[in-house]
């Protein structure tokens, strides 16, 4: 049996005469998702770059198939243990980031 979208559910923030802009639902999500503020988190780290002074990757949750995206820029100023490689289990201090302009949500590095 598919899901069916009830359409008779209303927005509790807008409407289809009202509708918001891309923007403002942008604004609205960075907002809240920076009120979350820094998460720890346990994972498997995969798909670790690094590019310069930035590092690019993803950590796996251990139980699920769940992911999320890393990244550090200059981590010359994060506390990140030397020898780290794919595969390894991790438990970091991360920062969500929303890039309003994509749409994007990253998680920043503080420490791993």
């Amino acid at each position: 049996m598919q899901d069916q979208v009830d359409t008779q559910v209303e927005s509790k923030v807008s409407s289809e005469h009202s509708p918001w802009q891309v923007s403002q639902l942008s604004k609205s999500l960075k907002d809240w998702i920076e009120k979350l503020g820094r998460v720890w988190v346990e994972g498997e780290l995969q798909q670790i770059q690094l590019r310069g002074a930035n590092i690019f990757g993803s950590i796996r949750d251990l139980d699920v198939e769940n992911s999320i995206e890393v990244h550090a820029f200059d981590a010359a100023g994060v506390e990140i243990e030397a020898g780290l490689k794919q595969g390894d289990r991790v438990v970091a201090l991360l920062q969500p980031q929303f890039w309003a302009k994509n749409g994007k949500l990253t998680m920043r590095i503080l420490k791993m």
